[in-house]
């Protein structure tokens, strides 16, 4: 990820792991859908060969909507208009999403080395 500064920025300290960042879900976000799009145009909708759903352009769709809905419940900011991050996510904010959001975030947390 090296587009997105998180390898190479001192923005965060030694915090990284509790921020949720816009421009690194942002770009993963683009990545999700950019696959999709691939596999939708190249392969038909899924990749021969490839076991899994991963190989499948509806998963890598549905991934980016669930990315979406994520983002906007957490990063969300009515009054300014515009995407912004927590600084710092408490177990209340978690426990406030509904359980699938709630069980993505944990699980994106986790895929991503967050823990």
């Amino acid at each position: 990820m090296r587009e997105s500064g998180h390898d190479a920025t001192h923005r965060f300290d030694d915090r990284t792991a509790d921020f949720v960042s816009v421009d690194l879900n942002s770009l993963l976000y683009k990545y999700e859908t950019d696959f999709a799009e691939l596999i939708e145009k190249e392969f038909g909708g899924k990749v021969p060969g490839l076991d899994g759903k991963s190989g499948e352009a509806a998963f890598w769709r549905q991934q980016a909507a669930r990315r979406r809905e994520a983002m906007l419940a957490l990063m969300w900011d009515d009054q300014r208009g515009y995407l912004k991050p927590p600084s710092v996510l408490s177990l209340w904010q978690i426990r406030q999403l509904p359980n699938w959001q709630c069980r993505f975030f944990v699980y994106i947390l986790i895929l991503y080395g967050c823990t």
